[in-house]
């Protein structure tokens, strides 16, 4: 834990950013929602969290406050996406807003569809809950844990019509362990993409990175771990906590996976996030309260004790996964709004004080 440091990432905030439309805009979409939603009276608008000339983001998001003070978020996909993929996505949030308070609720339009089609795009309407993200505060981790395991714990009655289409892939493939490979063997190509803080910390830790690798590519070390429907981005942004009810978002995130892999990237994420409200010298004490909290709450919700090495293991995974992802986009000088690699690289050596 001494050597350990951790950055400032997008997850620090703790509410949406809001920001006014131009004046086109603001009609185009306000027509928009007076023909599919005629019910709703709009009296503020606003774009969340807006991401100008970027490739990787797949949404826009916009608050609707109306007139008689109801908050609704109106979701913004391309047509370009799979629809049948996302529109099952979204009937999954519908079905399980049904059964648990933790979901939003979609508003249909007025053809009684939970999605729309306008301006080469489809839109979905939804509750907007007006809290905070994540922090870490105020029990948030035992309460953090409650939410994803009640979410998992309805989603294993999913009716088998409804279950997604998208599964993610075995880790690893061939082009992520081609990328990992040329990562740890090139060193003279890192100074062409990374800067000069990320090469430090790469190379600081990179026997604790081929340690977790090597550990992770084991023959059958997760062949008999069986798969369910999960929310597989459970970070801090996905979670809020609001004086009405805390809720779990982002169901454009929900595929076929094994459950340590969602709950085991959750609690790093978590963690981190938690870490940065405390001095180093109380880190250690705070990760295992985290820990011990947060997996409280979970047993408290979920009808199954998970094996906490194989949660930890598959979260590494998954950070893994991203951390090669982002690896891969910056060498390929591609723009995102996601977290770069060190951050993902500072989460897989925080993941190993999780083991302790």
């Amino acid at each position: 834990m001494e050597q350990l440091s951790l950055s400032k990432d997008n997850f620090v905030k703790t509410k949406p950013e809001f920001s006014k439309l131009k004046k086109e805009e603001f009609k185009k979409i306000f027509s928009l929602v007076s023909k599919y939603w005629p019910e709703i009276k709009i009296d503020k608008f606003y774009e969340i969290d807006q991401k100008i000339e970027v490739l990787d983001s797949n949404s826009q998001n916009y608050f609707l406050r109306t007139f008689d003070n109801n908050y609704f978020l109106l979701k913004r996909l391309s047509l370009n996406l799979d629809i049948n993929v996302f529109l099952k996505q979204f009937l999954i949030q519908e079905w399980c807003s049904k059964k648990i308070n933790c979901v939003p609720k979609i508003i249909k339009n007025y053809k009684q569809e939970i999605i729309s089609h306008s301006d080469y795009s489809i839109w979905i309407l939804m509750d907007f809950i007006d809290g905070e993200f994540f922090t870490g505060k105020n029990l948030q981790a035992y309460n953090c844990g409650k939410l994803v395991g009640e979410l998992h714990q309805c989603l294993k009655y999913l009716p088998n019509k409804m279950k997604p289409i998208k599964t993610r892939k075995a880790y690893f493939t061939t082009e992520e362990k081609i990328i990992f490979n040329k990562l740890v063997t090139n060193e003279n190509y890192w100074i062409n993409y990374f800067d000069s803080y990320f090469i430090q910390k790469f190379k600081e830790s990179k026997n604790i990175l081929i340690k977790i690798w090597t550990k992770l590519n084991e023959d059958n070390l997760f062949s008999n771990l069986e798969t369910q429907v999960v929310h597989y981005d459970l970070h801090p942004l996905n979670i809020i906590f609001s004086s009405q009810k805390n809720v779990i978002i982002d169901y454009g995130s929900i595929n076929i996976a094994t459950l340590e892999q969602a709950l085991g990237f959750n609690l790093i994420k978590l963690s981190k996030r938690n870490l940065l409200n405390y001095p180093k010298k109380e880190w250690q004490k705070v990760l295992h309260s985290v820990k011990k909290e947060w997996l409280s709450g979970l047993n408290n919700t979920l009808d199954i004790r998970l094996n906490f090495e194989h949660v930890v293991l598959l979260g590494q995974a998954e950070t893994f996964r991203r951390f090669l992802s982002m690896v891969n986009k910056y060498t390929k000088q591609k723009s995102s709004v996601f977290n770069g690699p060190l951050i993902h690289l500072e989460c897989l050596l925080l993941s190993e004080e999780l083991k302790k």
